[in-house]
């Protein structure tokens, strides 16, 4: 018989297609926070990872 499995907490990954208006969207219009950005290779093609927070976290 396996353990008992529990999930303390989680944070949502959301993918958006406009890179310009996920910023605005997030800080201006719901008034989230925005914590730090992260590309792994230096080109247009490679996905940014955006992370903003209000109350909890939530990674884009």
């Amino acid at each position: 018989m396996m353990g008992k499995f529990e999930i303390s907490s989680s944070i949502p990954v959301m993918r958006m297609f406009d890179e310009a208006a996920s910023p605005a969207f997030f800080v201006d219009y719901l008034g989230f926070e925005f914590q730090w950005e992260h590309r792994f290779h230096k080109t247009a093609e490679s996905p940014l990872y955006l992370q903003f927070r209000l109350g909890a976290e939530g990674h884009i």
